[in-house]
């Protein structure tokens, strides 16, 4: 359980995704993820309580943000662009 981490305020050029999100309690906040081997920025596995904002994603091949599962989720204030699908997509909450 990550309840009480918060990574802030860098630059992920790649990965595949940027952040995969297995835990509750998670922030993600001010993070700017690009790159051509970017599939997500970030992903969601049923993680609860999540947080996703101000952060910039763009040139992925997949969706800007996937959460996939998880309750509670706070997504806003992110800029999402030139992604291969679409920017948010949410499945199964």
């Amino acid at each position: 359980d990550a309840n009480g981490i918060r990574l802030e305020e860098t630059t992920v050029t790649g990965g595949s995704p940027a952040f995969v999100v297995n835990a509750n309690g998670v922030t993600i906040d001010g993070f700017t993820m690009k790159g051509k081997s970017l599939t997500y920025g970030v992903q969601n596995n049923g993680g609860n309580d999540l947080v996703v904002q101000n952060n910039i994603i763009s040139g992925g091949s997949e969706s800007g943000i996937w959460a996939n599962g998880g309750k509670n989720l706070n997504i806003n204030h992110n800029k999402i662009t030139s992604m291969g699908e679409d920017g948010i997509d949410v499945d199964n909450t």
